[in-house]
């Protein structure tokens, strides 16, 4: 992952665990403000999820499913209100999702670790 760590105005991340070692999430991710898209499913991620997530304000898609993510799923998960989709499944988390999250106006899909998987619709 080191290689893109210069390249501030990526969009899109689609990395292959082979990339990813450790397997953590990288905080350099978190530099990338412009990021729409993270699609970081079944890459054999352990840890937790970097609370400065936070600052990638026009993350639309979050797939972190199918890892051995662990923690709580924190209130800064609740912070990134451009989420439309949001894939946290089939990994170690406990606790709740954020309450704030359902009053997401964008979000049409949610799937996360306490069985619950909707597609959400909004008048």
């Amino acid at each position: 992952m080191s290689g893109y760590i210069k390249l501030q105005h990526l969009e899109i991340v689609n990395p292959l665990e082979k990339f990813l070692d450790p397997p953590l999430i990288p905080r350099s991710l978190c530099k990338w403000t412009l990021l729409e898209y993270r699609n970081l499913a079944q890459n054999k991620l352990t840890g937790k999820i970097p609370e400065c997530v936070r600052n990638l304000k026009n993350l639309c898609l979050m797939r972190l499913m199918s890892n051995e993510l662990s923690g709580i799923i924190s209130n800064f998960i609740g912070s990134i209100s451009s989420l439309e989709t949001l894939n946290l499944n089939d990994n170690d988390f406990s606790g709740e999702l954020p309450i704030k999250i359902w009053n997401f106006s964008l979000l049409r899909v949610l799937d996360h670790p306490n069985g619950l998987k909707r597609n959400l619709t909004h008048c």
